[in-house]
């Protein structure tokens, strides 16, 4: 994480007033890694496999996280960790997110969208549980839509903690690798 108050500041000025029902940008489904890590243990290879946003056009959104455990059993189930709306302001290229409920309470966080780099796109994170800290991440568009993941959807909170998430997905994959293949033919993803 990069310590830059000032980012964060003009981060949390750039949000506007909510805009009109299906005017949000960012419908679908995307999965969302920190770039240093991303990189650092190559999980660009593996997208969408650990964890995920459902984004919808009205800018509300539910994060899923993959069970492990379920791996084991050569099925594929995600979890919901997180569920929020967010409000984007074009002029500005920035979002306010209000967490609803999550692992870890309500907060909210803004995003500087910082457009596309090696064909992902590049986005800025100010959460305000720390907000003198910027994360930069990289968003990717999965490979299937809210319709075809739906019946691998749980409606059961696992209440995963940061280390949980974490290992499934900056270490999980790139150690079993074989684990992430089970994962794409469960979801009938080409490997």
């Amino acid at each position: 994480m990069i310590f830059r108050p000032a980012i964060a500041l003009a981060l949390m000025c750039g949000a506007t007033p909510a805009m009109a029902a299906g005017d949000y940008p960012f419908a679908g489904v995307f999965g969302v890694l920190e770039a240093a890590a991303e990189e650092n243990y190559g999980m660009d290879k593996f997208a969408c496999l650990a964890s995920f946003n459902i984004q919808r056009a009205d800018g509300t959104y539910t994060a899923y996280h993959l069970d492990t455990d379920a791996i084991g059993k050569s099925q594929a189930l995600f979890h919901p960790y997180e569920t929020g709306s967010c409000e984007y302001s074009p002029e500005k290229k920035t979002e306010h997110c209000n967490v609803e409920k999550s692992n870890w309470g309500k907060y909210d966080y803004y995003i500087e969208h910082r457009g596309e780099k090696n064909g992902v796109m590049v986005q800025a994170t100010v959460d305000m549980r720390n907000p003198t800290a910027v994360s930069v991440s990289n968003t990717r568009k999965c490979p299937f839509d809210a319709v075809s993941i739906k019946p691998f959807l749980s409606e059961d909170w696992l209440n995963l903690s940061d280390e949980d998430l974490s290992w499934v997905l900056y270490r999980h994959f790139p150690f079993n690798p074989d684990q992430a293949k089970l994962v794409a033919k469960a979801l009938g993803l080409p490997e």
